[in-house]
């Protein structure tokens, strides 16, 4: 099949190729989608979303956690010609009210968790906001057939803002192909395969997790195991149980990884690689890691702006496959 250009071409073309593969599952066991139904599910979620009176173009705030639903949610909404906002759950409350002020957002989907400090957002507001109230993990809405809209690939599909450490959060619109295009370079440059799986532990309103858990696996034919939350404690469980071939994570995982139990080597064999990114791994952390783990570290990093990884070393794909990658 033809390169995708946009996210519903990304998804149409997993459900020709590998229709009956899995894309995710729910490490705690609460279901799983194939790239066949992730095409199916995604639009009953536009269907949702459009008979809620959203066009093209508008914006979709979520405040939800890691889930199945989740993903159906922001890759549903994307693929539907909408903008998706996935509000950062750590922000300061101060924060979370500007994005869904300064976002523009016309509806705002959240969990039972999140939906009084929400509609206390939303109250201050000079404009109305529907506001959705689902799950994590609910189930696909059931819907008829839809029409997917023509989406150009130049067309704004993700709108992430910065931590606002320095100032207000900045507001980063990334188009259709900028979010295709990186995750058919983060699939080849890792070489991934529809046999690799990735533990799925960032939350999803960070680009990270956003661009290579979620994306990466949809152009690669590969899948994602979700568990509800990091768990320093389960991780390697988690690895195992899954049985996936590669991990992402952050240096602050990494570090309370290290101050955590050795699991037998059997547990980390099946995997390839670990990728670290998001912030600068300190040396004596990659090497401990892949001392202790016995997993090659590859590090990377990338602008949100820019969204693209830039490896540390440049190394080609095979060697990033069976090597290590060092500062």
């Amino acid at each position: 099949m033809d390169t995708p250009r946009t996210i519903v071409e990304a998804l149409q073309r997993g459900a020709a190729l590998w229709p009956d593969a899995p894309y995710a599952l729910a490490v705690d066991g609460a279901g799983s989608i194939t790239h066949g139904g992730l095409l199916r599910e995604t639009a009953a979620v536009a269907v949702q979303l459009h008979a809620l009176g959203l066009r093209a173009g508008d914006t979709v705030s979520l405040v939800m956690p890691n889930g199945l639903h989740t993903l159906r949610c922001l890759l549903g909404a994307m693929a539907g010609g909408l903008v998706v906002n996935p509000v950062n759950l750590l922000s300061q409350p101060e924060q979370m009210r500007y994005v869904l002020g300064h976002s523009d957002c016309k509806l705002v989907i959240t969990t039972v968790e999140w939906e009084t400090q929400v509609r206390e957002h939303l109250a201050t507001l000079d404009r109305q906001v529907t506001l959705l109230v689902s799950d994590a993990n609910a189930s696909a809405p059931a819907a008829g057939a839809f029409d997917w809209p023509a989406v150009e690939p130049q067309a704004v599909a993700l709108l992430m803002y910065t931590s606002g450490t320095t100032g207000q959060p900045k507001g980063v619109m990334l188009t259709q192909a900028n979010l295709v295009a990186n995750a058919l370079a983060i699939a080849r440059e890792h070489a991934l395969t529809r046999g690799d799986r990735v533990l799925a532990v960032l939350p999803l309103f960070h680009i990270n997790a956003f661009a290579v858990t979620m994306l990466a696996p949809l152009l690669s034919g590969g899948s994602l195991a979700m568990p509800p939350r990091f768990s320093s404690g389960r991780f390697w469980a988690q690895v195992a149980q899954a049985q996936c071939t590669w991990i992402n994570l952050v240096p602050t995982m990494i570090s309370f990884l290290l101050e955590g139990e050795t699991p037998p080597r059997t547990t980390s064999a099946a995997l390839r690689f670990c990728r670290s990114a998001s912030a600068a791994l300190p040396p004596e952390h990659l090497r401990g890691f892949e001392q202790r783990f016995g997993v090659s570290v590859i590090e990377t990093m990338g602008l949100t702006e820019t969204v693209a990884p830039c490896f540390s070393n440049p190394l080609d794909a095979a060697q990033r496959k069976l090597g290590s990658v060092g500062r």
